[in-house]
């Protein structure tokens, strides 16, 4: 499910012509894709992957519900 928020976020976003968040979605969308997974042995680093991944999204939807009211 996170390969495929990524994926329209990078489609929503270049509509728009933002380069940021595109690099940070199609990043999030390289660890979490589900064709050639990444095997991180350390449970550590997806706890911190994963925060970091909840703290993107949240940015993401408070940006498009700030937006949304200013239409």
């Amino acid at each position: 499910m996170v390969f495929v928020v990524c994926i329209v976020v990078i489609v929503k976003e270049r509509e728009r012509g933002l380069d940021a968040t595109n690099i940070i979605a199609g990043m999030i969308a390289i660890v979490f894709n589900p064709i050639i997974p990444i095997y991180l042995h350390d449970k550590t680093w997806w706890i911190v992957i994963d925060l970091l991944t909840a703290i993107v999204f949240g940015f993401q939807t408070y940006r498009y519900y700030n937006e949304s009211l200013n239409r």
